[in-house]
Parts: C-alpha cells; structure tokens; sequence
C-alpha cells in the first residue's frame, strides 16, 4: 500500500478527524479570558495605530474593565491595561486624562511587582513626564528620587 493510500485509510483518518475535532473545540470553546483580553488589546492597538483615536481609548478603558472583572484589580493584566489607556490619553496630548490612569498603574504595580520592576519604572517615568507638562516640577523630581 502507497503512503497516499495508508494516509487516507480508515486506520488513519479516524484519529485525524478526532484530533481536527478537539483541536477546533479547543480553539473556539476552550478560548479563555486571556486570549478575549489579548485579542481586546491588539484592537485598541490597531484602531490607535489607523488613527481611529476615539475608538481606540474606548477599547483600552474596555480592557481595563475586562480585566479588573476577569484577573483582578491588582493582576498584571489589569495594570497593563491602565498603562496603555494612559499612554494612548498622553501620546494624543491629554496629559490630564493620563494621569489617573498611569497614577493607578504604577501605585498597583509597586504593591504587586515592586518599585524596581522594569514595567513599574516606565509608568513613574511617565508619570513624571507629565508632572513636568504642568509644571510641578518638585513632585516629578519627588516621584524620580
């Protein structure tokens, strides 16, 4: 028998078809909280980057929300979330819509990642920055010691 014929043997496409099954069902059932916030931060990603700016700040906020309700308010997921709606607000020029945002990203990133995480030193580093756009240059310098 020719490896054409072995492959489409009774013997072989059973198992084939039973894996494709759970496969498919694995992909489409199984799909977690994880990857529907994956896949909301990849939509707001690519609506900011189409210039869709509106819709895209209203997908970070969903993703905060999502994760707050699905991982926690003190999950990574979450502090993610805060900090690309913060960034979104600043690089759109609204650094008082970005304050709050970052300002909850890094006050929960120090408690669970601590000061020195590489992802809590880039929100204080924002943090400072717009500190520095209004001019409160003491608390930025604070914030930086």
């Amino acid at each position: 028998m020719g490896t054409k014929n072995l492959l489409f043997s009774k013997k072989c496409v059973l198992p084939v078809f039973v894996f494709l099954l759970i496969w498919v069902f694995s992909q489409v059932v199984l799909a977690g909280p994880q990857d529907d916030w994956d896949r909301l931060n990849e939509e707001a990603t690519s609506l900011f980057e189409n210039e869709k700016y509106e819709e895209a700040v209203a997908k970070a906020a969903d993703s905060v929300n999502f994760a707050e309700t699905n991982f926690g308010e003190r999950s990574p997921q979450r502090i993610y979330s805060l900090y690309v709606l913060g960034s979104f607000y600043f690089d759109l020029g609204y650094a008082d819509e970005a304050l709050p945002p970052f300002l909850e990203s890094y006050r929960i990133g120090r408690e669970v990642q601590g000061e020195s995480h590489p992802e809590t030193l880039v929100v204080k580093q924002r943090i400072a920055e717009i500190y520095g756009t209004q001019g409160k240059y003491g608390e930025a310098e604070k914030l930086l010691k």
